[in-house]
């Protein structure tokens, strides 16, 4: 297995070079509704801003901004961190409720 690859925010222009146009990338954020309560966020990078020639996503987000504000960023799934788009974990089928 390889070493997960990440950059912490600070390495803005690092990360600008290495990345890959079309490649997921994760953030983890805390969220406090959800069961786990930290989740990983995926993105990825579509194209360049106009004028910095920045990579940025479809929505045009650049790579460093999303560095700076929800950094460090990972090339992997972070591991033991569920993805936010996955399914919560459900009771197990032989779980019982308690009636109040």
């Amino acid at each position: 297995m390889s070493k997960i690859k990440s950059w912490r925010p600070g390495d803005e222009k690092r990360f600008c070079r290495e990345l890959e146009l079309g490649k997921e990338y994760y953030y983890v954020t805390q969220q406090a509704w959800a069961k786990d309560s930290r989740l990983a966020h995926t993105v990825i990078f579509t194209g360049h801003l106009p004028f910095t020639a920045t990579p940025c996503t479809a929505g045009g987000y650049s790579a460093a901004t999303l560095l700076r504000r929800f950094g460090p960023l990972y090339d992997a799934p972070p591991p033991g961190i569920r993805n936010i788009e996955d399914p919560e974990p459900q009771f197990p089928p032989n779980a019982r409720l308690i009636d109040f």
